[in-house]
C-alpha cells in the first residue's frame, strides 16, 4: 500500500513539473525582469530611467501583454532581445521609450498585434536581427522612426501594419527586407486633412510594398486615338492591409498649377464612373485613388498623364443677300440651342457673316440664323468631340422677306413663344427676365410678373404693362352681390381681354 502511494505521489509531482514548464507564468511581471518562459501581463508596468524594462533571456520565450501597457519616461527601452531566437512579443502597448523594442543577433521571431506610441524609435533591428515577422502592429507618434533597420539585418518580413508616425528608415538596407507577403502590404498615412497630420513620404515606405490600391484595367479607355470622349469606369485594387474597413477617394487633376485635385467620388467600393462631359480639352489629366481607414488617408496611386477631349467647335457662316438697296456690312443673328431646345448662346456674326462657337460639349444642337426682318433658317447638327463642324447658310435660306414668325413672337399655326422670332415682323421678344419668369416656350397670352410694378405679356408686342389694382365694386348696403363664376382664359386669369366675370346683383325689396 505504501509503495502504491509513493508511486502515485511521484506521478503527481512529475505531471505538476511538466505543467509548470508548459503553461505561461501567472506571476506579476515588473520592469527589470528577465523573461525566460511565456509571460502574460496582468497589469500595466512602467520603467523610469535608462535600461530596458524587460529583457529576453531564453530561446522560445514569449511576452503577451494581454492589452496592458509597458511605458517609460522617454529614455531607455521597452523590450530588449539579444542572442535568443524564436521570441514572440504580442498584444502590447509600448510607449514613451527611446526604443520601443530592440532586436539584435536574433532570428525567427514574431512581433504582432502591438501598438507603438510616442517612442523615438518604435521597433529597431540591429546587426544580426534576421528572419523576423512584423505584422498587425500600429505605429504612431514616433519622433524619429516607426521601424528602423541597421546594417547586417536581412530577410525580415513586414506586412499588414499601419504606420502613422515617421515611416520606415534604413536606406539601402531596406532592400534586404520584404514588405509584401502574399499580396498583403502596409498602410502609410499621408497628410490630407486627417487628425494624425503630416505625411510619410515614398522614401519612408517599404521599397516593394504592395499595400496601396492600384488603378487597374485598360486606362484610359480611349474611343479613338488619344481622345477620351465619354464617361468611363475607373477600377482599382483594394488597400491590401485591413481591406475590410477601407473607403476610397477618387480625384482628378487637370495639370494646372498650383496643383489642385478635384473630387470625383468617395466610395467603399473599388470602382467609380468618371463623367468627363463637362471637362475641357486637355492632355494633362491625372487620376488618383486614396484609401481612408477611418483614421487617416493612406498612400495614393496616381496615373500618368492622359487626354480628355470632350468638346468641339461650331463655325457658322451666313452668306449675304443679293444687292437689294440695303447695302453695307450685314451682321446676322445666330442662336444656338441644345438638345432640350434651351438657348445656349445668341450672337451677331461679323461683317462677313462668320461666327464661331468654341469649346462646346459634344451633343446635338440646333442653329437658327437670320438677318433682322428676313427669314429664319435652321440647321440640326451632331457635334463630336475634338471636331469642328462648319455650317453654311446660303442666300436662298435667309434672304426671302417672308417668314413664319408673327409679330407676337409665335410662329404661324402655333401659340408658343419662340425667341428666334425676335426682330422679325415687328416682334420684340423680351430677353433677360429673372429666373423662372422667362417667356421662352410660354403659351400666347400668358402674363407673368416682371417686377413689383410691371407685368410682362408673353408673345405680344406689349412688353410691359403696369399692374392694375384689384377690381372694386361698390354696392349699396341693401343690395347683395353673388359671384357665380370666373373664366380662366389661356392661363391669364383676370388680365387678358376676353376673360369674363359674371356678377348677379340681388336687390332687396323695399
Amino acid at each position: 500500500m505504501k509503495a502504491c502511494m509513493k508511486k502515485l505521489l511521484l506521478h503527481i509531482l512529475l505531471v505538476f513539473s511538466l505543467f509548470l514548464i508548459f503553461i505561461p507564468s501567472m506571476f506579476a511581471v515588473v520592469c527589470g525582469d528577465t523573461v525566460i518562459a511565456s509571460e502574460i501581463l496582468t497589469s500595466d508596468i512602467s520603467q523610469v530611467g535608462s535600461g530596458s524594462c524587460l529583457t529576453i533571456g531564453a530561446n522560445d520565450a514569449s511576452i503577451d501583454c494581454n492589452g496592458y501597457s509597458i511605458s517609460g519616461d522617454g529614455t531607455g527601452g521597452g523590450i530588449f532581445v539579444s542572442a535568443y531566437d524564436r521570441v514572440v512579443i504580442q498584444n502590447c502597448i509600448i510607449k514613451n521609450f527611446e526604443t520601443g523594442i530592440a532586436l539584435q543577433t536574433t532570428k525567427d521571431n514574431l512581433v504582432a498585434n502591438n501598438s507603438f506610441e510616442l517612442n523615438r524609435w518604435g521597433l529597431a533591428f540591429a546587426l544580426g536581427a534576421n528572419f523576423t515577422n512584423v505584422t498587425n502592429n500600429t505605429f504612431s507618434g514616433s519622433l524619429t522612426s516607426d521601424l528602423a533597420f541597421s546594417v547586417g539585418t536581412t530577410n525580415n518580413s513586414v506586412w499588414m501594419n499601419r504606420f502613422y508616425g515617421k515611416g520606415i528608415t534604413g536606406g539601402t538596407v531596406k532592400l534586404n527586407q520584404s514588405f509584401c507577403i502574399d499580396e498583403r502590404g502596409n498602410f502609410y498615412r499621408i497628410g490630407l486633412s486627417n487628425p494624425i497630420g503630416g505625411t510619410i513620404n515614398w522614401n519612408k515606405m517599404g521599397w516593394n510594398d504592395c499595400g496601396h490600391p492600384k488603378i487597374i484595367g485598360t486606362f484610359p479607355n480611349f474611343v479613338s486615338g488619344n481622345f477620351l470622349e465619354d464617361p468611363f469606369q475607373v477600377n482599382w485594387t483594394n488597400q491590401s492591409s485591413y481591406p475590410d474597413n477601407m473607403s476610397f477617394y477618387l480625384e482628378y487633376w487637370n495639370g494646372s498649377l498650383p496643383e489642385r485635385w478635384w473630387p470625383i467620388n468617395f466610395t467603399e467600393g473599388n470602382s467609380s464612373v468618371f463623367d468627363t462631359d463637362a471637362l475641357w480639352n486637355l492632355c494633362s489629366y491625372r487620376l488618383r485613388v486614396i484609401p481612408w481607414d477611418t483614421i487617416a488617408n493612406g498612400t495614393p496611386n496616381i496615373t500618368a498623364q492622359f487626354c480628355i477631349k470632350t468638346r468641339g467647335t461650331i463655325n457658322v457662316n451666313v452668306q449675304k443677300c443679293p444687292s437689294d438697296g440695303i447695302g453695307g456690312f450685314w451682321k446676322a443673328n445666330v442662336w444656338l440651342f441644345n438638345t432640350s431646345f434651351v438657348l445656349q448662346s445668341v450672337n451677331l456674326t461679323d461683317g462677313a457673316g462668320n461666327f464661331g462657337f468654341t469649346d462646346m460639349p459634344h451633343t446635338n444642337y440646333t442653329i437658327v440664323v437670320n438677318y433682322t426682318g428676313y427669314t429664319n433658317a435652321r440647321r440640326n447638327i451632331s457635334l463630336r468631340a475634338d471636331t469642328t463642324e462648319i455650317v453654311n447658310f446660303l442666300p436662298g435660306e435667309v434672304c426671302p422677306l417672308t417668314s413664319d414668325c408673327q409679330e407676337d413672337c409665335t410662329r404661324i399655326g402655333g401659340d408658343v413663344c419662340d425667341s428666334s422670332c425676335d426682330g422679325i415682323n415687328g416682334c420684340t421678344f423680351q430677353f433677360g427676365l429673372p429666373p423662372g419668369q422667362s417667356c421662352e416656350g410660354s403659351r400666347l397670352g400668358l402674363r407673368i410678373l416682371y417686377n413689383t410694378s410691371h407685368d410682362a405679356i408673353c408673345c405680344d408686342y406689349r412688353r410691359f404693362i403696369q399692374k392694375t389694382p384689384g377690381i372694386g365694386i361698390n354696392i349699396p348696403g341693401k343690395n347683395v352681390v353673388k359671384l357665380t363664376s370666373i373664366i380662366n382664359f389661356r392661363d391669364a386669369f383676370k388680365y387678358i381681354v376676353g376673360a369674363k366675370m359674371h356678377v348677379i346683383v340681388f336687390k332687396k325689396e323695399q
